[in-house]
């Protein structure tokens, strides 16, 4: 069985995340919808949250984004994140 990114991603690791945002108008069909794909760098600050504080807002990632060089999530709230590690992929839905 395959193990789980939250247990296999450590300080340093380089990775490209892929998700879709969590902002996505209402008039766009399903089929239309776009994800977005980062180059990101996960350190100590970074996170798989399961449960957020707030309600109404579905699990995330946080991680570094290299090329905006700061802080970002990717949400869980129309489809699971993909992240590439080490010629792996993984899917996390935050379940």
């Amino acid at each position: 069985m395959k193990k789980q990114i939250e247990s296999i991603i450590k300080n340093d690791d380089l990775f490209k995340i892929t998700f879709y945002p969590q902002n996505i108008n209402h008039d766009f069909d399903e089929h239309q919808v776009q994800s977005t794909t980062r180059f990101a760098k996960w350190d100590n600050d970074c996170g798989f949250v399961f449960k957020p504080k707030t309600k109404n807002v579905s699990p995330f990632v946080k991680y570094f984004d290299v090329e905006k060089n700061g802080y970002r999530t990717a949400t869980t709230k129309h489809r699971a994140v993909f992240i590439s590690l080490d010629n792996q992929n993984y899917a996390w839905n935050g379940v």
